[in-house]
């Protein structure tokens, strides 16, 4: 079982698919690039809305640099971020 998920990449989808796997009780981390974005989900929450509704959901959200710190291994890491020819 995947007890610790990392998701690169906080942007539509990374932000969708860690959504609902933190709604869906997982232990999910997001981590992005950009600062602003980061303190917004730590003191806002996720906000989704679309087919499933419309929901809040708290998440654990980490600045790239802050990422090294960390002191365990995921089990998986999905990489969400956009490729460029």
């Amino acid at each position: 079982m995947l007890n610790r998920i990392g998701i690169i990449g906080a942007g539509a989808i990374g932000c969708v698919v860690g959504g609902l796997l933190t709604k869906a009780g997982r232990d999910v981390t997001l981590i992005d690039q950009w600062p602003e974005h980061v303190e917004t989900m730590r003191r806002q929450g996720l906000r989704l809305s679309g087919t499933c509704g419309e929901h809040t959901v708290k998440v654990k959200a980490l600045h790239l640099h802050e990422a090294q710190g960390l002191a365990e291994p995921f089990d998986a890491v999905f990489v969400a971020v956009k490729a460029y020819d």
